[in-house]
């Protein structure tokens, strides 16, 4: 965090933190509403779709009562902006929640959290550059970290399979190619404008793709419980982080922002032992720190997620 030694906390620096750290309790509780969700019944793509429906509207009903002075997007902005949705919220959440049927909340946000690693790789290969050894060096060790820890467990602990493992990873690769394509429209456009777009073109995906699969009466035959776990998902773990990391770096900056999103993973292993009774052995504790110190070298440069960047300018 970039403060000054010595220095004082402002209570406006002070309340941008709890802000940011709140948001990124809430970010972290994802997998803990899935795996809560799952054993009543209801498959990912339907749990998606009822997240959409209660995600989608809220924002837009924040976005129209927020004075908005982002700039406006052209023919590009636009192709950018579908393809942010579809891969970030659509494409990369299927599989992440398709992989939670299988493997651990702490495991999956383990995971989940190399997408710093693929958005340096990708973007060495798109510019055609070589990786510094200090860049190699933090993604052997978030890599062998992910190793280790599985490694450690085996399989029955870690609760996962290859199959889960893998739709996890590949949910992480593609955030990393939001990652790069939304960051850019993400600093032109307010931080709710941004996420409104990017969560109703990915809500009109996931809502086609259910529709190909499931009866639309069953969006409302679900369990009582599975609702309640969907207003989680939607409200707890999307539309208040969204907000609250946004406030927060209006009062903060975003290097700290970027730090304070590192402990996501950590916040992750708390919930999930407290909540659904997952636990580390000891040796899995190194793999869970070497991912930790990966990915904070990597993660400090890169910011924090897009949904939570907002536009540079006179409202950050």
């Amino acid at each position: 965090m970039k403060f000054p030694r010595g220095s004082v906390l402002t209570a406006r620096q002070r309340s941008g933190i709890v802000l940011t750290a709140l948001g990124v309790a809430g970010f972290s509780a994802k997998a803990i509403f899935a795996k809560l969700a799952y054993p009543w019944g209801v498959d990912p793509i339907t749990l998606m779709t009822l997240r959409s429906a209660i995600t989608v509207p809220i924002l837009w009903f924040v976005f129209w009562f927020r004075a908005d002075a982002s700039r406006p997007l052209g023919r590009r902005g636009r192709v950018s902006m579908a393809w942010a949705g579809i891969s970030g919220y659509y494409l990369s959440a299927w599989l992440d929640f398709y992989g939670l049927q299988t493997v651990t909340a702490t495991l999956e946000r383990l995971i989940l959290f190399l997408y710093p690693c693929f958005v340096v790789l990708l973007a060495a290969a798109l510019n055609r550059q070589r990786l510094a050894p200090a860049t190699l060096l933090a993604l052997g060790l978030a890599y062998g970290g992910v190793v280790v820890t599985l490694a450690a467990g085996g399989w029955d602990q870690v609760g996962g399979d290859w199959v889960g493992v893998s739709l996890v990873l590949a949910a992480a690769m593609i955030f990393a190619t939001y990652y790069v394509i939304a960051g850019d429209l993400a600093r032109r456009l307010s931080a709710v404008r941004f996420s409104a777009y990017v969560m109703t073109i990915a809500g009109a995906a996931t809502l086609a793709h259910f529709l190909l699969q499931r009866p639309a009466l069953e969006l409302f035959q679900q369990p009582a419980p599975v609702y309640g776990f969907a207003l989680g998902l939607g409200l707890v773990s999307t539309v208040l982080p969204i907000l609250l990391i946004a406030e927060g770096l209006r009062r903060i900056d975003t290097s700290t922002s970027a730090s304070i999103n590192l402990l996501g993973p950590g916040l992750t292993v708390i919930m999930a032992y407290l909540i659904l009774g997952e636990r580390l052995e000891p040796l899995q504790w190194l793999g869970f720190a070497m991912v930790l110190t990966g990915v904070f070298s990597l993660g400090r440069r890169l910011g924090p997620p897009p949904e939570t960047v907002p536009r540079a300018g006179p409202s950050t």
